[in-house]
């Protein structure tokens, strides 16, 4: 029983110090909410079926799957997702780095322990290669940021010139969620920023005049991103004015910085005028390590 005096926690404890493990069921629904998450700190997480059925075609089942494996994988917690009953299912849980799953999918209750179905344990094994098993989902599976972040590093290593990384920026916007992201070189010299990247409104190689931007210069001066969003009363009037001519309503400017070497700005977009979170801008300061990289070694 969940009370308020810490009697479950501290029999828990006592199961734990003589080896017990303890599994948490119907996580995400009924009874097992997040509270009641966070009080067990469950050796074993099971995903109430709920979330599980038709997640392949469901972003916000994928997004709270994401963020209790997230939670899992943290604790130290193994998952187990029930109510698998569809190979659409069970191969977008494998994408998600589920480590068990239940079901009808993998086989029918019987009285002896039936092996999976060929059909389910062949959505969920890895292809084998010279002996070993290639990590990674299909592409376009649901999958983490990191696997994504993986992917376009792959693709930025192998670029041989600057205009290589102009096809980097849709992959970045698909990472980030946003509905655009712009890499600009910062050429102190002139005080101009080139365009290194093509969206809708301006070609390869377009400049701007730095001080005509003072948002863009702070967080190059100081190294710190920043953000403009419409409607926000203290924003820079030249980075308002350049998000309605653009058609955007937020940006976040990122500095690209490698090796103590200033080389450019990230500015990711968005059509909504909400602000980026703390943890939207983390992951943009992660890509622009990715591009700052690349930009180190080809200039």
């Amino acid at each position: 029983m969940f009370g308020a005096d810490g009697d479950l926690e501290a029999e828990l404890a006592a199961l734990r110090a003589r080896g017990a493990r303890v599994a948490l069921d119907d996580a995400g629904a009924g009874y097992a909410g997040l509270q009641q998450i966070i009080r067990i700190a469950p050796d074993i997480l099971k995903l109430d079926r709920a979330l599980v059925h038709g997640a392949h075609a469901d972003a916000s089942r994928q997004a709270l799957l994401e963020a209790l494996i997230g939670f899992a994988s943290s604790t130290g917690a193994a998952i187990c997702a029930e109510g698998v009953e569809e190979l659409d299912d069970l191969r977008t849980l494998v994408s998600l780095d589920i480590t068990y799953a239940q079901g009808y999918g993998l086989a029918r209750p019987a009285a002896s322990w039936d092996a999976p179905s060929p059909e389910a344990a062949r959505a969920g094994e890895a292809e084998i290669r010279a002996g070993l098993r290639i990590s990674g989902a299909p592409r376009g599976a649901a999958g983490a940021f990191a696997r994504g972040l993986a992917e376009l590093a792959d693709h930025l290593a192998a670029a041989t010139d600057v205009a290589a990384l102009a096809t980097a920026n849709a992959s970045a916007a698909t990472l980030l969620g946003a509905d655009e992201v712009s890499l600009m070189r910062v050429d102190r010299e002139a005080g101009e920023l080139e365009l290194l990247s093509t969206n809708a409104a301006n070609q390869l190689g377009d400049r701007w005049r730095l001080d005509d931007f003072p948002a863009t210069r702070y967080v190059l001066d100081h190294r710190v991103p920043g953000q403009v969003v419409a409607g926000d009363e203290a924003g820079d009037p030249a980075e308002l004015a350049e998000l309605a001519e653009l058609g955007f309503a937020a940006v976040a400017i990122v500095p690209v910085v490698f090796g103590g070497r200033e080389l450019a700005v990230l500015e990711v977009y968005r059509l909504r005028p909400q602000a980026f979170t703390a943890r939207e801008v983390d992951r943009a300061r992660v890509l622009a390590q990715q591009f700052g990289a690349a930009l180190d070694r080809l200039t």
